[in-house]
């Protein structure tokens, strides 16, 4: 039997291999100054994407930090709390 386990307070799902359903985590990166946002599954993961830019994970986002907001322009942000450079 297939099992499905949700991971409460995280905003975008993704069906594993073993058929759960797992969600993504927000992690702020930095790379050569410029700093950007990538989901992934874990610290590893977030690792792992951030290399690919050349880049460094800085911390997780909190569930408030983590929620996307809209601009008047339609460009979306995030609106992260305190230091930036962790």
């Amino acid at each position: 039997m297939e099992v499905i386990k949700y991971m409460p307070n995280r905003h975008t799902p993704w069906l594993g291999q073993g058929r759960r359903i797992e969600y993504m985590k927000h992690y702020l990166c930095i790379e050569d100054g410029e700093t950007f946002i990538t989901e992934a599954l874990d610290a590893d993961d977030a690792r792992e994407n951030a290399a690919i830019w050349n880049g460094q994970v800085i911390r997780e986002l909190d569930e408030e930090e983590s929620v996307k907001h809209l601009s008047d322009d339609g460009k979306s942000y995030y609106k992260l709390k305190g230091n930036q450079d962790g």
